[in-house]
Order: C-alpha cells, then sequence, then structure tokens
C-alpha cells in the first residue's frame, strides 16, 4: 500500500497504518470523524494535510515519518499531542489561531540539532507549550503586535530564544 485516500467521515483506529513503510502518499477526501493515535507512525508519507473535523492531532499520529516534509494544520485544531510529529523533516509548521496546547516532543527529534524549524503562531494568545515540545528551533514567527505576550508567557522564554513578528 503506497498510496491512500480516506473516505469522508472515517474513523481511524489506533495504530491502523503502523509501520506501513511503503505509505508515501496520504490524502483525506474531507473531514474524518476521529483519529487515534499511533494512526500513521512509522510510515513514509511525504506530505499531509490535517482533515478538518477533528480538534486534536492523537499522540504519536505521525511519528518517525523521516520523509515528512509538509504538513497543514487547519482551524479547528486546539491540540498537538504527544510526540504526533516527532523525528519527521519537517521545516515549517504553521499553527492555527484556535490551537491550545501542544503537547511534549510533538515536534521533536532524534537529530535534534541539526534540523531547523520555524514555527508560526497566528493566535494572540500563546497555546500552552509543555516542555520538550521541539528542539532545533531558528525562529518563532508570532502575530504582529504579540511578540511581549509571548515572551512574557510562563515557559516561553525558558525554551525559545528567537522570536520574530510576523509582518
Amino acid at each position: 500500500l503506497t498510496t491512500l485516500s480516506i473516505p469522508s467521515n472515517c474513523s481511524i483506529k489506533r495504530a491502523a497504518f503502523r509501520d506501513n513503510h511503503l505509505l508515501t502518499d496520504l490524502s483525506f477526501q474531507s473531514s474524518i470523524a476521529d483519529m487515534e493515535l499511533e494512526a500513521f507512525s512509522y510510515c513514509d508519507i511525504r506530505e499531509v494535510a490535517i482533515p478538518s473535523g477533528i480538534t486534536a492531532i492523537p499522540d504519536y499520529a505521525f511519528e518517525m515519518n523521516k520523509n515528512l516534509t509538509s504538513v497543514i494544520i487547519p482551524e479547528g485544531i486546539e491540540t498537538i499531542g504527544s510526540y504526533s510529529f516527532h523525528s519527521t523533516n519537517l521545516s515549517t509548521v504553521r499553527f492555527p489561531s484556535t490551537l491550545t496546547r501542544i503537547k511534549d516532543h510533538s515536534f521533536s527529534t532524534i537529530d535534534c540539532y541539526n534540523l531547523p524549524l520555524d514555527l508560526y503562531f497566528s493566535s494572540l494568545v500563546p497555546p500552552i507549550v509543555d516542555d520538550d515540545a521541539w528542539y532545533g528551533i531558528h525562529k518563532i514567527f508570532v502575530p504582529n503586535g504579540c511578540l511581549e505576550t509571548y515572551t512574557s508567557t510562563t515557559g516561553w522564554l525558558s525554551h525559545y530564544t528567537s522570536y520574530m513578528e510576523e509582518n
């Protein structure tokens, strides 16, 4: 199975496609009803657009997809689970304004200091970020006028140092 198109309103069960190293192309026809943890971990997916219909990306959802270079996270996502994108090859991630929490190791990687990762936040209120949510950050972009809000929020300055306001 190298290509997979998930039909509308499906529920993706725990570890449904885990360890399918041949799976490189994943698409969703539209919204899904539910996605459980480890759904696509240890595959070889290259890019993914998270579908609407869910409010959380589950723990370990795309962990160890080492060729994953692109993810689109839509409005409506509130939580990104632990290790969701751990050990992928993402270089840029844009977060929706609805995001309220990023759990531990969501964007960390085994090769943690060789992967520059630029993060773009669109919410005026910084989400809660668990310890070690990511490594290898080069820049964090926040909405114009929100730099002080982000850098003064508990936990943000202790982990992340390069902030920029987006114009």
